[in-house]
């Protein structure tokens, strides 16, 4: 059995020296000056009572085993003097033993910097009134641990230092600690700094400073894994990541980071965002924060974030946009600063923010746009701006609601629910954009004079844009009804926008298409042969499957077909009703025109008017007025280019 001694000690070092390695414990009930270094070892204990501490000398050094070979309560004071007291191995550190000042949390903080495999700083209920100039520094290994916000920490105004940084400290913790003030000089009241890994900042309070937290990299800096996860944050910007005003993107570089669960609100102008992304950031999952009430931008990325998911958030009530996703070649270039490429958007609330919900775009030249983001499932509604405007290339934007926004009467004629934009200024086209499955309805303001709102509007500099299954509606049973004008408006300057599918409902005007290249379905109609002494006729081709609008016709023949004096004049009818004939809305005139064999023959231009429209089950035909010398179609198929667009309520 291992025997162990139990006294009072008046004289540590001779205490130390007598007993050698036998398990002792003992008692220090007052003030005993230490004045030479001294090592306690494992196998001796110490009790702290009554006014027990050691008073240790100027440049001396006393290195305890570990935290768990004292016994003292966590408000009691263990140490004074201006030497250091250090443990050698890890364990938990009542801040209490060191005092209750700034300077007691840094000796506090310092006496496990050393050991061997790391430890906590316990913080009791107090408030500490920092310093303007000096920081509390952390380092590798060592946690903070406070109670919440009876843990406070208040920070001067200007300051000169932020309130607490971690400079390369990897496998460190900050749990439940209060911070206020400190908004003056720029500086945050947690600021990571150094090349570090494995950090985690949780269930702290932040009120009223620059930057809540802040990630604030030196040029060479990799800084990895890191969490921020169920904080309150209200300040200037809550959570900064990187620095604005450093160089290339070469020059430092932050992975691997993981923002969950925060609430962040009070941004007072407006670069003063929720969640701030800016330069080399990779790596990043946004998930399930409050973004409220910032005069910036809920969650912003600032010409930053590669492979970023941002998901299940609420963004509501900032200033700019909900959420912001910008490459700006001119002040911010993204050759040198990042990009955003490789961003999903997921399930988000965007809602009442003073411009759109989600904002993709910039004013980058060609190669510098955003690409590969995902816009997917998100709740978009009453933001003064578009629900969703975007530019960039690659770019899927499904199975989004979007409701009740263009809210801002100043907003330009046609501004959409969902607005795909190029980049007229530089002539750079926005393309290769998905936009599906999504609910536009409603959005728009009254105004004088009155204004058009589309559900989905695609503005010139726009080509490779394919619109399929959206559903465009103003809904009298809802909020807002009758302001949504136009179901899908298109710029004449738009090329190549394939349009499938999409549901317009009960606006003025459903579709709007001007002279814009648009592509849409096709259907082969086969009228075979007709011989050259038929007289005039017309032929059923095709039944509209829903309100449609007509492209464009051709004339496919087995035969050539030489023009020529008294040739067959065909025409496309619309509604035929022989024997009195449907409505002329194209005409292909032989007298003029040679078809070759097996050679799609133009049947005319159709021009926006009214016949390019037809409503669902109405029949086009085929009208053949044969000259004196006619000639025959053999095995002729006539080939319909035409796009769905919904009905209209009656």
């Amino acid at each position: 059995m291992v025997q162990y001694k139990f006294e009072k000690i008046t004289d540590l070092a001779a205490a130390i020296a007598s007993e050698g390695s036998t398990p002792f414990t003992g008692v220090i009930d007052t003030s005993l000056t230490i004045s030479a270094d001294l090592e306690i070892p494992q196998s001796f204990k110490i009790i702290f009572v009554d006014e027990g501490e050691l008073n240790i000398n100027t440049s001396v050094l006393v290195k305890i085993a570990s935290p768990s070979n004292i016994s003292a309560p966590p408000a009691m004071k263990i140490k004074s003097g201006s030497g250091n007291l250090v443990f050698a191995e890890g364990g938990e550190v009542h801040m209490g033993w060191f005092g209750t000042t700034q300077e007691a949390l840094q000796e506090a903080t310092n006496s496990l910097r050393g050991c061997c495999n790391g430890g906590d700083v316990l913080i009791p209920k107090v408030t500490i009134n920092m310093s303007t100039s000096t920081s509390i520094k952390l380092y590798g290994n060592v946690n903070l641990r406070g109670q919440g916000k009876i843990s406070t920490f208040a920070g001067g105004t200007p300051r000169t230092a932020p309130m607490f940084e971690l400079i390369g400290a990897s496998n460190t913790t900050i749990e439940g600690l209060s911070l206020s003030g400190a908004s003056g000089g720029g500086q945050g009241q947690i600021e990571i700094t150094g090349s570090c890994e494995n950090i985690l900042i949780q269930k702290c309070y932040f009120h009223g400073g620059h930057a809540g937290i802040w990630i604030n990299p030196n040029a060479g800096d990799k800084i990895n894994n890191v969490t921020f996860l169920d904080n309150y944050v209200h300040g200037h910007h809550s959570i900064y990541v990187g620095n604005s005003e450093l160089g290339g993107i070469a020059e430092e570089e932050i992975r691997d980071l993981k923002i969950i669960s925060n609430f962040c609100t009070g941004g007072v102008n407006e670069s003063s965002d929720g969640i701030k992304l800016t330069k080399s950031v990779k790596d990043v999952l946004i998930q399930g924060n409050i973004c409220s009430e910032n005069e910036g931008d809920g969650i912003d990325l600032f010409a930053s974030g590669d492979r970023v998911v941002i998901i299940n958030n609420i963004c509501e009530g900032n200033g700019v946009q909900g959420i912001d996703i910008k490459t700006d070649e001119t002040n911010y270039p993204p050759y040198t600063r990042g990009k955003n490429r490789q961003v999903i958007v997921k399930a988000n609330i965007l809602r009442a923010n003073n411009e759109s919900g989600i904002k993709v775009i910039s004013v980058a030249l060609d190669g510098e746009w955003p690409y590969f983001v995902q816009v997917v499932d998100n709740q978009i509604y009453e933001n003064q701006f578009y629900g969703i405007w975007c530019s960039g290339r690659y770019i899927d934007i499904i199975s989004n609601h979007v409701f009740l926004n263009c809210q801002d009467e100043d907003l330009d004629t046609n501004s959409g629910g969902i607005q795909i934009q190029g980049n007229d200024t530089k002539q750079v086209y926005s393309e290769y954009i998905t936009v599906a499955h999504n609910h536009s309805v409603n959005n728009g303001k009254a105004a004088i004079p009155p204004k058009t709102f589309p559900g989905i509007n695609i503005t010139n500099y726009s080509r490779n844009v394919r619109l399929t299954g959206n559903f465009l509606a103003n809904d009298e049973t809802l909020p807002n009804d009758g302001l949504q004008t136009i179901g899908i408006n298109i710029a004449d300057g738009a090329q190549d926008i394939f349009l499938k599918n999409n549901q317009c409902i009960n606006q003025d005007k459903n579709i709007n298409i001007g002279t814009a290249g648009i592509q849409g379905e096709t259907v082969s109609c086969k009228i075979g042969n007709v011989p050259e002494t038929d007289a005039s006729n017309e032929y059923p081709l095709f039944s509209a499957p829903s309100d449609i609008c007509l492209l464009s016709v051709f004339l496919v023949n087995a035969s050539k077909l030489e023009a020529g004096s008294d040739r067959d004049i065909l025409e496309i009818v619309k509604d035929p009703s022989p024997p009195t004939g449907g409505t002329s809305i194209l005409t292909l005139d032989l007298n003029t025109t040679t078809v070759e064999a097996f050679v799609a023959t133009s049947m005319g231009t159709l021009i926006d008017t009214s016949p390019r429209y037809l409503s669902k089950g109405q029949v086009l035909g085929l009208k053949r007025t044969n000259g004196s010398s006619g000639q025959g179609l053999t095995e002729a198929v006539i080939v319909l280019n035409y796009i769905t667009y919904g009905t209209k309520a009656s």
